[in-house]
């Protein structure tokens, strides 16, 4: 809001109070006086008061500075629309405002689950310091805000990163430097307590010359694909001399995907050092991980490496060569349906205030997401009909999901129903606290067998399903694929 200049009014107060508690954030201009008076409501304690920064990133003179300032803006000759289809350039913490409720917008788009009380302190947590000693203070506050950190901090470490909510959340609306923050600095700068000690794989056996020995990589990488690489070298006699990096020149790896390539071509006698890093710090998370073989051999395979870890190796004249598994007659798997969620709701079909779909969250191109909207829902995604064709004696529903706001016990479940009919079957359900957490990405599957119909199973019907939901359960869905036992 980009008004100001009310009086202290207990009734605005309360109503202020009354909107955060509905889980609304509001974001108003601290006043452009250059003094130290509380411009209202800017300065009601479940409002957030944003000063101004001018284009070299100082605070404007004309900001008002008080204990109620919690994040900056640039409000010096902002570009603005203005009557008669025109712009014009205009100055004032009226200016600032739409930039922080912009980026609160923005962030929460990408995390739904996270609370107005979240958001607001993310937006504080994360802001770039500008009073002395990396402090707040009440020329500035926190700072000014940065969006990109405050979805990243969002991403890796959840809603619960910026604080627990308090109940009723009007508690965590106070406003100012006095806004309660967790201490949360140290962790985004701190190394991992502990990193994997390096391996060292002598190999030197000696015979068969012929043998070629390729180092394969395979890597699963995270939402911040970008920080990821590595490269191999020789390291013989004190020279390093690279062998192979990755990713390849002038591109980086795309995130949360999957690579197998090989990190090197036919490698000679010598001895060779694996590096990977992490510009962040942090290794990869989420589900990601790094392995890389030689000949079947594992020489090393992690994900909490920190910056960087390293493992070397040496080749003799060969490194045997693990046996070539014989092929066997099991039973094996064969792909009916897969879907992705990257530009809509694809094979599903139910979509409505409760199914919806998503661009570009979590560091995902797309996913489902469910939500409860009422007090008591049971919302479903439904997929279409599949044709299945083929004497399939059992069939495999894998996907992978995300939840919010569940509580310890509600489930999440996979249904079916064969050929048209009107029942549905439960194949599997996983629970809170004992399957998933909130705020993870979770990879499960369910094998079910259809119960004997009279009938081949000759079409079906999957859904994913909130059947005891309560009020404010998200679950986010991705990469839902049906398959048929042969």
């Amino acid at each position: 809001m980009s008004v100001g200049g009310g009086p202290n009014s207990s009734i605005f107060r309360d109503i202020y109070k009354e909107a955060y508690d509905e889980g609304i954030l509001i974001v108003a201009a601290a006043g452009n006086d250059g003094t130290t008076a509380h411009d209202y409501p800017a300065s009601f304690p479940h409002v957030v008061s944003v000063g101004a920064v001018d284009q070299k990133g100082l605070r404007a003179d004309f900001s008002n500075y008080n204990d109620q300032i919690e994040v900056m803006a640039p409000g010096v000759n902002v570009l603005s629309t203005a009557p008669n289809d025109s712009y014009n350039t205009l100055t004032g913490t009226s200016m600032s405002t739409p930039y922080v409720a912009g980026v609160a917008a923005l962030v929460w788009s990408c995390f739904p689950e996270c609370s107005n009380n979240q958001i607001r302190n993310v937006l504080a947590l994360t802001a770039k310091r500008m009073a002395p000693n990396d402090e707040c203070d009440e020329y500035t506050g926190f700072g000014l805000i940065q969006a990109k950190k405050a979805f990243d901090v969002l991403d890796r470490w959840g809603c619960e990163a910026p604080g627990e909510d308090p109940i009723p959340l009007s508690d965590g609306g106070i406003g100012g430097c006095a806004q309660a923050l967790p201490d949360f600095r140290n962790t985004l700068n701190a190394a991992p307590t502990s990193r994997p000690t390096p391996k060292l794989f002598n190999n030197t056996n000696t015979s068969n010359n012929n043998s070629c020995n390729k180092l394969q990589l395979d890597l699963l990488t995270d939402s911040n694909a970008i920080e990821t690489s590595w490269v191999l070298e020789k390291v013989d006699s004190g020279v390093r001399e690279k062998v192979k990096s990755g990713p390849p020149s002038n591109m980086n790896y795309s995130p949360n995907t999957r690579y197998s390539v090989a990190a090197s071509n036919c490698l000679g006698i010598g001895t060779y050092e694996f590096t990977i890093f992490d510009m962040f710090g942090d290794g990869i998370v989420e589900q990601g991980y790094y392995s890389i073989t030689l000949n079947g051999q594992v020489l090393a395979s992690n994900s909490n490496f920190g910056k960087s870890e390293s493992t070397n190796f040496t080749i003799g004249s060969f490194l045997p060569r693990q046996p070539a598994s014989q092929p066997t007659s099991s039973p094996t798997w064969r792909m009916l349906f897969e879907e992705e969620f990257d530009s809509g709701l694809g094979k599903f079909i139910t979509e409505g205030r409760e199914v919806l779909h998503k661009n570009s969250i979590f560091g995902r191109k797309g996913v489902a997401f469910i939500q409860v909207t009422t007090a008591v829902g049971k919302p479903f995604l439904l997929s279409d009909e599949i044709e299945i064709g083929g004497p399939y004696t059992k069939f495999k529903v894998a996907l992978t999901y995300r939840t919010a706001k569940f509580d310890n016990g509600q489930v999440l479940c996979i249904e079916y129903s064969p050929n048209n009919a009107t029942m549905w079957n439960r194949a599997k359900c996983w629970s809170k606290g004992v399957h998933f957490e909130n705020g993870v990405w979770n990879d499960d599957a369910s094998v079910f067998k259809v119960e004997d119909q009279g009938t081949d199973t000759n079409s079906l019907q999957i859904r994913i399903i909130v059947p005891d939901g309560s009020y404010m359960n998200r679950v986010f869905i991705d990469n839902v694929t049906l398959s048929g036992m042969i």
